[in-house]
Parts: C-alpha cells; sequence; structure tokens
C-alpha cells in the first residue's frame, strides 16, 4: 500500500527558533479545570482543597500550606497560609482525618507599633525555601481542617517538602495558646494545682506513718536497753 505523499504548506519550512530554556508544561493541564482556574490567594495552580494529595499522616510541629475553610472572611485567613500542625486526629482518610493547627503569617502582627501581643509568636527560623524571611505564629487563630485542605511547600528544583519548626519554638506556640485561651488555662492550672495538692498530702500522710515506725522501732530499742541496764545493776554479782 501506497503511503499518501503530505504535502506541508509553504510555512512550515521556515526555521523555528528555540528557546534556551523552554517552559515545562505540567502533563493533561488543559483538561484538568483546577489548571484551567487562577489559583486562590496564597495557593499554586493545580491545588484542590478537596482532593487528598499528602501521602502521609501529618505529625505535629510540621508545616503546611492550608486552605482556609470555604466562606472565611477577614479577619479571618483567606485563602492558602502555612500553618503548624499542633494536633492530628488518630485515623489517616480523606473522610475522617482532620489537624488542628495555627496559621502563619510574614506580616507583622503589631501593624508597626512594636508591641507584640503575648499569644503571637516570632519563629526562632520561618519554614519554606524563603526561611530568611520573618514569620509569626497567630496563636488566638486555632482552627480545624480536612487533611484535604493540606498542601506540601514547593521548592525550586527539589520538589514539594515538609518542613518542621524547632522544638523551643513548637514550646513557645503551646505557651502562647494557654495565653490565647484562659479558661483553658486556668482549668488546666487549677487541675495541676489540685494535683499538686493531693500529692502533697500523700506525701505528708506517708511521711507521717514512716515517722511513726521509726518512732516506734526507737521505743522498742530503748525499752530493751533500758531493761539490760537493769538487769545488770540490779543482779548478784558474781564472786570468784
Amino acid at each position: 500500500m501506497n503511503a499518501k505523499k503530505i504535502e506541508y504548506p509553504a510555512f512550515a519550512s521556515r526555521p523555528v527558533l528555540s528557546l534556551p530554556n523552554p517552559p515545562k508544561l505540567l502533563p493533561d493541564a488543559s483538561n484538568d479545570a483546577a489548571f484551567s482556574e487562577p489559583p486562590a490567594r496564597g495557593g499554586r495552580r493545580g491545588w484542590d482543597d478537596t482532593k487528598l494529595t499528602i501521602t502521609r499522616k501529618p505529625r505535629p510541629g510540621q508545616v503546611y500550606f492550608i486552605a482556609a475553610a470555604s466562606g472565611a472572611r477577614a479577619p479571618e485567613f483567606e485563602g492558602y497560609h502555612p500553618g503548624v500542625i499542633i494536633r492530628v486526629s488518630p485515623h489517616f482518610t480523606a473522610d475522617a482525618c482532620t489537624v488542628v493547627y495555627v496559621p502563619l503569617t510574614r506580616h507583622e502582627p503589631d501593624g508597626g507599633s512594636g508591641r507584640v501581643l503575648p499569644y503571637i509568636h516570632q519563629l526562632s527560623a520561618a519554614p519554606g525555601p524563603d526561611g530568611e524571611r520573618p514569620a509569626w505564629a497567630v496563636c488566638d487563630h486555632i482552627m480545624t481542617a480536612n487533611v484535604c485542605r493540606l498542601e506540601r511547600f514547593h521548592y525550586p528544583g527539589e520538589g514539594p517538602r515538609i518542613p518542621d519548626i524547632s522544638r523551643e519554638d513548637f514550646r513557645a506556640i503551646n505557651e502562647c495558646l494557654g495565653v490565647a485561651m484562659p479558661s483553658v488555662r486556668n482549668q488546666i492550672e487549677a487541675r495541676m494545682i489540685a494535683g499538686f495538692d493531693r500529692e502533697r498530702e500523700e506525701l505528708l500522710r506517708r511521711h507521717a506513718e514512716e515517722v511513726a515506725r521509726l518512732k516506734g522501732e526507737y521505743d522498742e530499742r530503748m525499752a530493751a536497753r533500758e531493761f539490760e541496764l537493769m538487769d545488770d545493776l540490779t543482779s548478784p554479782k558474781k564472786v570468784d
């Protein structure tokens, strides 16, 4: 069978200019509705807060980009913001797993007044590829999110990664959470004080019991010694 000769238009014979670094297109981007729409504030093209994209269960202290809940309005956080994971539910499924987190911001929360509120903590090092910029944890915005709203950081030349904050920063954030929720903090402190009081009473009781036991042993030894001395003094002397 003779192949049909294809006749190209005249402009096809023109030389093709090649760019030194041609842009890389994501596969099937034209067929994905998520790529055809502009990204949410702070997000990237292709992010979809209805689909589970992370492959591992989050851990406390990790930082993700987290989509705000639908209908969020200022002064709530809108769009995508980095958030520090505080707590994770036991199960890891798109239908059941949720995280408790506090959002991060790169805008100075004091508004330039120089006075940072006690429930806001500045991280020692900002998470993500742009770690030189300062970042603050806004600990009075305690939020819950389905894991479908979590996205990993994108590191140029490396791909997606999940950064962590330091133990000192995580400890400071938990202290700020107590400041942000005084009723919870007061209840915890009251329970701790009650526990200390019970422990103190138990120690005092055990101390009193030990003192009584030692006193009884001492009295018995002293009584036995007195009897030996009296017996020695009153017994008839032996004559050789």
